[in-house]
């Protein structure tokens, strides 16, 4: 198994696709950061 990361403080991570889990973390409330890219990344294929 090869797994390959990347996290929102690179300036550059490649797009979500349908072969990744996104793992987004906002604490005890929401956090619009997390709720956009969340966003972005499902309609992309990728497991949120």
């Amino acid at each position: 198994m090869h797994a390959a990361g990347s996290h929102l403080g690179l300036s550059t991570p490649p797009p979500a696709t349908s072969n990744d889990l996104v793992v987004a973390s906002a604490g005890p409330g929401g956090i619009s950061t997390v709720d956009a890219l969340c966003s972005l990344a499902r309609p992309n294929g990728a497991t949120v």
